[in-house]
């Protein structure tokens, strides 16, 4: 039986929809089913469509594109694929050439290989390019409202913090990592739950010993201030004392470097309660100011 590849992508914008993966998959498994296809499902979570490399399981899609086996892609809607119009042309000028098919649950009628089809298909492409594009925007525009007119911190969350899921302000993080003093070592706690926020109890393994984030950048400023030490000394007391920085989903322990270590002390106004260098933000101290 030939595979109909499904993908499936919920972004940031999406993150109140609780069900949007669920509703894709089911949607896809719909067009599988009506073709006779096995559905082999990939998805990418909190992740933008306008770009391509950072999406880890659209890079698996593509890289099955060629194989004998497939049949084609399919998605709930095109823009789960592409809001970029440039790459969404060359992703299907590909399947043309492969002979594959592009089935989409929104627009079961199109029929891509024709004039009209690839017009309606463009056209799908560019309304959701000039989505992400007004989006952006309307965001950058409220981003430096609450910047500088309310005192709030955007954009990337700092190592240590998190955001209050009520005031979105900056708070001390509550996340943690399992850390074995004997043989070094590590291994991830876990991550907040979606819906609450809250985090579970820690249950260290036998030999390990529970490590909070929030510690790890006390102990930098710490050493950082008082030691004088360079970032990469700073770095390498860290990892001889088994103080971690974290990954891209702020879970899983990696050491830090001198770069790290370096973002890190270079945003001391924030950890001191400013959002600016002298202007005050509305979020209290993450670190003891005399620290920053």
């Amino acid at each position: 039986m030939k595979v109909l590849i499904g993908y499936g992508r919920k972004s940031r914008a999406d993150s109140a929809d609780v069900a949007s993966l669920q509703r894709q998959r089911a949607s896809v498994e719909k067009i599988a089913t009506d073709r006779g296809l096995e559905l082999e499902w990939y998805q990418d979570y909190d992740l933008s469509g306008f770009y391509e490399d950072s999406r880890l399981e659209w890079q698996k899609v593509l890289n099955r594109l060629a194989d004998p086996d497939v049949a084609g892609v399919a998605a709930e809607t095109l823009d789960r694929l592409y809001r970029n119009v440039g790459d969404f042309q060359r992703f299907k000028a590909r399947l043309d050439a492969l002979g594959k098919v592009l089935l989409i649950g929104n627009l079961a009628g199109v029929d891509g290989s024709t004039a009209l089809g690839k017009f309606v298909l463009d056209l799908q492409a560019a309304l959701g390019e000039l989505e992400y594009r007004v989006a952006s925007e309307r965001q950058r525009r409220a981003a430096r409202d609450l910047k500088y007119n309310k005192g709030r911190h955007v954009g990337s969350i700092p190592f240590g913090c998190d955001r209050d899921r009520h005031t979105k302000h900056l708070i001390p993080t509550g996340r943690y990592y399992y850390f074995n003093p004997d043989s070094e070592a590590t291994a991830p706690g876990p991550v907040p739950d979606d819906l609450t926020g809250e985090i579970e109890a820690p249950n260290p393994p036998v030999g390990y010993e529970v490590r909070y984030y929030h510690d790890a950048l006390r102990e930098l400023f710490t050493l950082y201030s008082s030691a004088e030490l360079s970032a990469t000394d700073t770095a390498n007391a860290l990892h001889q004392a088994g103080w971690y920085f974290w990954d891209s989903s702020h879970s899983i322990p990696k050491p830090f470097n001198a770069m790290n270590v370096d973002s890190i002390t270079r945003r001391a106004h924030i950890y001191a309660g400013q959002i600016e260098p002298g202007q005050p933000g509305a979020h209290d101290p993450i670190l003891p100011v005399e620290l920053c």
